[in-house]
């Protein structure tokens, strides 16, 4: 391990050998057990709730020594690829022990964990790559994509509701099977454990979950070792993993509605032309959020159309409670594998065609409202007095880069600045020039919708009213929410610096700072 000014480096073979050491020992206790350990450390220590796993970031508290955490998201999918393994060691302690000790000496030389909570509340230009580098190593190391159960009701109903392209029908009915098939399977699994199930259960009792979600008897995470190697974990498009006996394995709901989700817009994607998938995805997001709104308001817009300047422009969803308005705008855009994997260029890709180019419609959208130029106003109101959120949303996540701090931070370190390379790469250089010009559009449009103090404009004032959430994030708020505003404002001012939705919503309800915006947790569930 060489050491310098910047810290630890550990090189690519000596990785690829930490990794092969994690993983051998993990193999001599059997997959399941080293699973089956990993999610009693998360009971034993509370970071379980309401169902959600609490992956997050905890920094410790004041005047203690940071802690190296246990790196929950690597491990759990080194314990995946060897989950058909069964132990073959006497002493399964001393290889537990020494495996997990190992990988948090491992994680804790990357240096991409907070140790305190507001770390990276504060960005400037030059910290954006080293800022998006670090959330995608935590992101590989230390967590995991979720979705909550309870949402997937309104999913479904959405899914209903929307025009299918022609030439569809096949395809919408095995999604509607899908979903009614994961239903059933989310409905028997124990929300804090691995859930054996016989084979031919599995198979015949969930046959498209089986044909679409059931991973290959070759296992999953072949050829994953190291966590920011060239070949990216697999298990989380999956919700069976063969474990041999003439058995399968469900993780909890959690983690297995998200694999459900995964493997249906994975569907999606194959089955219909390029075109309609993005109208399906996207339709689908838009319909959900509409649902969930209706909920607990009839003031409620779909596809919004207006024109300003001479342009059309139609605003996805919206709410208005008062003088508090709520956009919505959704892409179909995923977070792709190679840009799972750490290849930063592929997740600038990624970032301007999903987060960047939701937030040029966004404020493109806020600076329109603010002009009266859209049916959410009326001609003779004061418009001074409206305050706008303004909600970017993903079908899938995108990890620790939607954090609200995170994700604020990064666009008001980089709004002023622009990127280049050094390389003569063409592809690279082409990623670049767009990601260029969406935040030149950007900074255009936020120089007259933004506030202004002592006249400048105040970045960190408007982007706190600006969200980038995943769709099971988003319709779990406004399920839980006494109103849409309130719903989407409950986490807004606060921050346990811990990179994790479900971590700072789950420390947010233990100290009471959700009360009055949403409803209190019941056996796991909201009351609705």
């Amino acid at each position: 391990m060489d050491i310098d000014a910047l810290g630890p480096r550990v090189d690519a073979d000596t990785r690829t050998e930490i990794a092969r050491e994690v993983d051998s020992l993990f193999a001599q206790m059997g997959g399941i057990s080293a699973a089956e350990q990993l999610f009693r450390i998360l009971r034993d220590t509370r970071m379980v709730h309401a169902g959600m796993w609490l992956f997050g970031n905890v920094p410790a508290p004041d005047g203690q020594p940071p802690q190296a955490a246990v790196p929950f998201g690597w491990l759990l999918s080194l314990a995946l690829r060897n989950i058909h393994v069964g132990p073959s060691t006497s002493n399964p302690a001393i290889a537990w022990d020494s495996a997990v000790q190992l990988a948090i000496d491992f994680a804790a030389s990357t240096d991409c964990q907070r140790f305190n909570r507001f770390d990276g509340l504060f960005l400037d230009s030059p910290d954006f790559l080293p800022a998006l580098e670090q959330s995608l190593a935590w992101r590989e190391l230390f967590t995991l994509p979720q979705v909550p159960p309870s949402v997937l009701p309104t999913l479904r109903d959405a899914f209903s509701q929307i025009a299918w392209p022609t030439g569809t029908d096949r395809l919408r009915r095995d999604v509607d099977q899908l979903f009614g098939e994961l239903d059933r399977l989310l409905a028997n699994l124990p929300e804090e454990n691995l859930t054996p199930i016989p084979r031919v259960h599995a198979r015949f009792g969930f046959p498209l979950l089986w044909i679409h979600g059931c991973a290959p008897q070759a296992g999953v995470n072949t050829r994953y070792l190291d966590p920011f190697g060239a070949y990216p974990r697999d298990h989380d498009q999956y919700v069976f993993f063969e474990a041999g006996d003439r058995r399968v394995v469900a993780l909890p709901p959690s983690l297995t509605a998200a694999a459900g989700c995964e493997a249906i817009f994975r569907l999606i994607w194959s089955s219909a032309s390029p075109a309609a998938a993005s109208d399906i995805v996207g339709d689908t997001v838009e319909k959900s959020v509409a649902i969930a709104c209706r909920a607990n308001t009839d003031r409620v817009w779909q596809k919004v159309a207006y024109l300003a300047d001479g342009k059309n422009f139609e605003i996805d969803a919206a709410v208005r409670d008062g003088d508090e308005i709520v956009v919505f705008e959704s892409k179909a855009k995923s977070l792709t594998s190679k840009a799972r994997s750490g290849d930063m260029m592929a997740f600038i890709d990624d970032y301007t065609k999903s987060f960047l180019a939701l937030v040029g419609q966004l404020v493109r959208h806020d600076q329109n409202i603010e002009r009266g130029l859209t049916p959410l106003t009326c001609d003779d109101e004061d418009l001074d007095a409206l305050r706008i959120t303004k909600i970017a949303v993903s079908p899938l996540s995108y990890g620790p880069g939607s954090d609200h701090l995170l994700a604020n931070a990064l666009l008001n370190s980089i709004v002023h600045a622009r990127l280049a390379t050094v390389q003569e790469d063409p592809h690279h250089n082409r990623i670049l020039k767009a990601f260029n010009q969406k935040l030149d559009q950007i900074t255009r449009d936020i120089a007259t919708a933004a506030p202004k103090d002592h006249g400048e404009i105040d970045l960190f004032g408007y982007f706190i009213d600006l969200f980038w959430l995943d769709l099971g994030q988003l319709l779990y708020s406004l399920h839980r929410g006494r109103s849409v505003p309130g719903a989407v404002s409950a986490l807004r001012h606060l921050t346990f610096g811990t990179r994790d939705f479900w971590t700072e919503a789950a420390f947010a309800d233990r100290q009471g700072l959700t009360e009055g915006k949403w409803l209190p947790i019941v056996e796991g569930e909201a009351v609705l």
